[in-house]
């Protein structure tokens, strides 16, 4: 560590510690004025540098410890971490202060903070609501989306555990997920509801270099609005299904592959097979042969054009002819 000693208004003594944070030599900066050496500090810590060195002597002497910034004679600023003491020197009253150059400590503190403030903004641009906890559920940190979902405050938020807050059913569901990725070190993707809103909770572990799981990272998603629109398709496809299964014509759905995704009741029937046993055939294994061109003719014209197509044709099965009407309608995703 650096050592500087004043006597009076001059340096007396500095050691090769000193020179290393300044970039002065010995001979530059022994037997400096006071005035000379404060213009090496930065100027917004001169007061504070100035105000430890005026403290009046006292006995026993009381340690002072202070962090500023000075000026390398290169211009850079770094930063050191001093400590004034009152001693006598050649009975004499004198000041000694010893330093520590911390600016690489100061520049690594700064880049955590940095990555802190990143981390917390990208938290914080996700729709979901994020906490990091420890083994045993006490909040590490979280974003502002938790935050004011569960009410807590933002300056009390660490060291919260993560379900307490919630209701005995609610909380020991969510604890035995927790408590599962901790023991297991696997991921948990569950759901549950609340108050009336259905959550998607997707849970990860992070473990330390001996793999034991020291951290939960937790992500939380209100879907709520999701499932409703799942629930009314599903009554939709129930209400469609059951009118198919009523009606006394085929319906079949055919995938771009030619093989039977659906046959209705009526339609397994008149082919003589169980539904369950038509799924997943090709469409062509059930019909004859001049029937089959042209069906694919037209399915291939409703997969080109994505348009309805209707036809009427003569079709013998089983030794009978049957004149078929049959309409083709293409069904289409998102993409169209």
């Amino acid at each position: 560590q650096g050592v500087i000693v004043f006597q009076g208004l001059r340096v007396v003594y500095t050691n090769q510690a000193v020179t290393e944070s300044l970039g002065y030599s010995l001979p530059e900066l022994n037997f400096l004025t006071l005035e000379e050496l404060v213009r090496l500090v930065h100027p917004d810590d001169r007061s504070t540098f100035m105000g430890r060195l005026q403290k009046p002597e006292i006995d026993p002497p009381t340690l002072e410890h202070y962090s500023i910034r000075v000026i390398h004679k290169n211009g850079e600023t770094r930063w050191i971490e001093a400590r004034t003491v009152p001693i006598l020197l050649e009975n004499r009253p004198a000041m000694m202060t010893t330093a520590i150059d911390v600016t690489e400590i100061k520049r690594a503190e700064a880049e955590v903070r940095e990555s802190e403030r990143t981390q917390r903004s990208i938290l914080n641009a996700s729709d979901a609501m994020v906490f990091l906890a420890d083994a045993n559920g006490a909040i590490i940190s979280t974003n502002d989306k938790f935050v004011q979902h569960m009410g807590l405050k933002p300056d009390t938020v660490v060291g919260t555990v993560v379900y307490g807050k919630l209701s005995e059913d609610v909380s020991k569901v969510r604890k035995a997920h927790y408590n599962k990725v901790v023991s297991s070190g696997k991921p948990a993707i569950f759901e549950d509801t609340r108050n009336g809103i259905w959550f998607e909770n997707s849970l990860y572990p992070v473990q330390d270099e001996s793999g034991r799981v020291v951290r939960v990272a937790a992500f939380i998603r209100d879907i709520t609005e999701k499932r409703r629109m799942t629930e009314t398709l599903r009554a939709s496809e129930e209400q469609y299904r059951t009118l198919a299964e009523a009606a006394h014509d085929m319906i079949f759905i055919i995938n771009r592959d030619d093989r039977i995704e659906y046959v209705n009741s009526f339609g397994a029937q008149f082919l003589g097979q169980p539904a369950h046993k038509l799924v997943g055939q090709p469409r062509k294994l059930f019909f004859p042969a001049e029937t089959n061109l042209h069906q694919e003719d037209f399915i291939q014209q409703v997969l080109q054009t994505g348009e309805a197509v209707s036809a009427e044709n003569a079709n013998n099965f089983l030794g009978q002819t049957f004149w078929l009407s049959t309409w083709l309608v293409p069904l289409k995703n998102g993409a169209g």
